[in-house]
């Protein structure tokens, strides 16, 4: 598993695609944003856009990705969700679609999100993560501060158990290998 980390609208998801058209199998895309309002549908004709002509296979997945992952792969390939590598895009969305739509604790969403990500790093044949960092700022409300904490913590973990990470720095993408990550497979690709 490989952890794509940085602010939002810092070119995650351009990077993040351009890495998983290098990955093996059928490319299942799992989508996880409910779009809210003009902004919200906006955002999801802006990803659609940027998937467009590429060789992937969009699954809406706002919860149960896992499930709808595997679901998805069954109708493709014979051998199901070995056969495919994951793009998951985003964490962040993920995580508040646990906490806020579906009423979730912060250790209950959190604790849901790693153990489906956990099957799904050791069936696919590669899984990438995009998640969001977010600074606090003083001015958030209590609820927002909350999201922000727990999403630090989630993409803490999220780095433990992934084999690398990359962050963009001075323009950059980074990689940094994790190697006693203890990730899935062991079947990843180099990039």
């Amino acid at each position: 598993m490989i952890t794509i980390l940085g602010t939002p609208k810092g070119g995650k998801s351009a990077f993040a695609e351009e890495l998983f058209l290098k990955t093996p199998g059928i490319h299942l895309y799992l989508a996880t944003m409910i779009p809210i309002g003009q902004v919200g549908r906006n955002r999801v004709l802006y990803h659609q856009r940027m998937r467009e002509g590429k060789d992937f296979v969009t699954v809406e997945a706002p919860t149960n990705v896992y499930i709808a992952a595997a679901e998805k792969a069954i109708t493709l390939v014979p051998e199901g969700i070995l056969g495919c590598s994951c793009l998951v895009e985003c964490m962040s969305n993920w995580l508040a679609n646990e906490l806020f739509s579906y009423h979730k604790t912060k250790e209950e969403a959190i604790r849901r999100i790693l153990a489906q990500l956990e099957q799904l790093d050791r069936k696919a044949m590669e899984v990438i993560l995009v998640t969001n960092t977010f600074a606090l700022e003083e001015q958030m409300d209590e609820e927002t501060r909350q999201y922000v904490k727990a999403m630090d913590e989630l993409n803490e973990k999220l780095v433990e158990r992934s084999r690398g990470t990359y962050r963009k720095e001075e323009g950059e993408w980074k990689f940094y290998a994790h190697m006693d990550s203890g990730s899935g497979s062991g079947h990843g690709t180099v990039f």
